[in-house]
């Protein structure tokens, strides 16, 4: 998935908080699923400008951590 960036995000919010409809942006903006913009929208309106902001999501586990669950895993 491509990621929209912050300045994008915010002028299609708000012109889909103006009244354009979602699938009119959609189309527009070449945004393949309209959720997108009702996503955007509604954590703009719930949190402002940082829910428009990328959130990196990157899950470190490290061998500690996961050594239990091998062991478990072994034993049960």
């Amino acid at each position: 998935m491509v990621k929209l960036n912050l300045d994008f995000r915010i002028k299609v919010t708000t012109e889909y908080l103006s009244g354009i409809g979602s699938t009119s942006l959609a189309k527009k903006y070449r945004i393949s699923e309209e959720g997108t913009i009702l996503l955007w929208a509604s954590r703009f309106q719930k949190y402002g400008m940082d829910g428009l902001k990328l959130k990196h999501r990157k899950n470190v586990s490290t061998i500690h951590a996961k050594e239990p669950l091998v062991e478990l895993r072994l034993i049960g």
